[in-house]
């Protein structure tokens, strides 16, 4: 990966622990390449660009680990 798309991978990964990922989903891009598409809570798109599959189903299931936790990581604490 170029460090670009290592970038917008971080990007993508710490607005899923922030809570801030609205839905996500993989799209085939070429021989054996996908690419992630995230929609942020304010409606924007974002991509990581192709990447090789295997890298693409590694960010799709750290994604949904990462949402499930951001939920509970980003809700203040109720007193």
């Amino acid at each position: 990966m170029s460090l670009v798309t290592d970038d917008k991978v971080y990007l993508i990964e710490g607005l899923a622990m922030n809570g801030l990922i609205k839905s996500f989903q993989q799209r085939g891009c070429g021989d054996m390449k996908l690419e992630v598409i995230v929609e942020t809570l304010e409606g924007e798109t974002l991509s990581t660009g192709c990447l090789d599959e295997k890298t693409a189903k590694k960010i799709i299931v750290v994604l949904s680990l990462y949402s499930k936790w951001g939920k509970t990581i980003a809700q203040p604490s109720q007193q």
